[in-house]
């Protein structure tokens, strides 16, 4: 007799036919759901990053201008500006001028960067200075092959902050005023031009800096330092509460994390007051072109920035959304984070 445990229905060769049925239906319903996902509706919306009205004001330190002229007076007359442009010029020719200087420590001498020193001391001491002699060239995705300018404007403050610090270790307060009043100045004026994140995070680092020494220096000669160290504390706090949370939402690589502000971006890029935060909001767009998780998103932000690029009536933000609408994809694996 032929063995009766052969005598099966086919399907009972590759398992429960109900089993099969099931599985099948829950890969199709798997397979539509990630592909509603990637592509099904419009793109991401405004959250409460946009929503909160004072993310979209004009930045304004804590501490009033009056207040800041009379701490450090900028009173000699005329531009700095192409003095400054010499100095910087120094640095991106010759990176290893500070970088030794700086590299040193407790052991470094400021004389040995004595002559660049005086060079700013003077440009930041004018009633004006113009840091960049073409803003355009920091309203580009940082690499390591661009702004060149505004890195050297970053390493002459850690530079005078240095030298006034060691100034006043050895005693010569005078001339550790000097330093930190110029670091300040420098500070001020990059956030009164300021343009990108960079930029904004780092003038407001020099001024809060640059006044707890002036504090220190102060209290090292028996005056009163009452004034710089409130200006310090103000800065930190304003930094911690007001800049840091907005930050990081331009700094964070992560897609899957910024993907979750891309009407933001949008929102921001069209009508926030603040100059950085637009810039910034298109240049994250333009690398949303192609990180972006949902095709909504990368579809919305390419016709933002490409919508910019024609149209927008400030000509930073027009020229950031061409660099936006011009980025590929290999400039966009180039873009460095946590640059700062």
């Amino acid at each position: 007799m032929p063995d009766a445990a052969l005598d099966l229905p086919s399907w009972a060769i590759w398992g429960n036919r109900n089993g099969w049925i099931i599985a099948t239906f829950l890969l199709l319903a798997l397979v539509a759901l990630l592909a509603l996902t990637y592509v099904g509706g419009g793109n991401t919306g405004r959250t409460a990053l946009s929503l909160e009205p004072a993310n979209l004001e004009r930045l304004q330190l804590p501490a009033r201008d009056e207040q800041l002229d009379r701490m450090v007076p900028a009173t000699t007359p005329g531009d700095g500006g192409a003095l400054l442009a010499g100095a910087t010029a120094q640095v991106v020719e010759r990176p290893g001028l500070l970088e030794d200087f700086l590299g040193q420590g407790g052991r470094a001498d400021p004389a040995s960067v004595e002559p660049i020193l005086a060079t700013v001391r003077d440009a930041t001491g004018r009633e004006s200075l113009t840091l960049f002699r073409d803003p355009a060239a920091v309203l580009v995705y940082p690499r390591n092959d661009t702004r060149q300018e505004l890195r050297a404007i970053k390493n002459l403050g850690k530079a005078l902050l240095h030298a006034g610090l060691l100034r006043e270790t050895r005693g010569d307060l005078e001339a550790a005023t000097a330093d930190y009043e110029a670091a300040f100045l420098l500070g001020r004026r990059l956030f009164q031009q300021r343009l990108v994140e960079e930029q904004l995070h780092y003038g407001v680092m020099l001024m809060r800096e640059a006044s707890e020494g002036l504090a220190s220096v102060r209290e090292s000669a028996g005056g009163d330092s009452t004034v710089p160290r409130a200006v310090a504390k103000a800065l930190q706090t304003w930094q911690a509460e007001r800049l840091e949370p907005m930050r990081q939402v331009f700094l964070v690589e992560d897609a899957a994390v910024t993907g979750v502000h891309v009407g933001d971006y949008i929102a921001l890029a069209e009508a926030s007051e603040e100059p950085v935060w637009r810039i910034e909001s298109v240049l994250t767009l333009g690398r949303h072109r192609f990180n972006a998780a949902r095709r909504p998103d990368q579809v919305a932000a390419e016709a933002e920035v490409f919508r910019l690029a024609q149209e927008a009536s400030d000509p930073h933000v027009r020229a950031a959304a061409q660099q936006a609408r011009d980025l590929d994809l290999p400039g966009h694996r180039m873009v460095r984070f946590g640059r700062y």
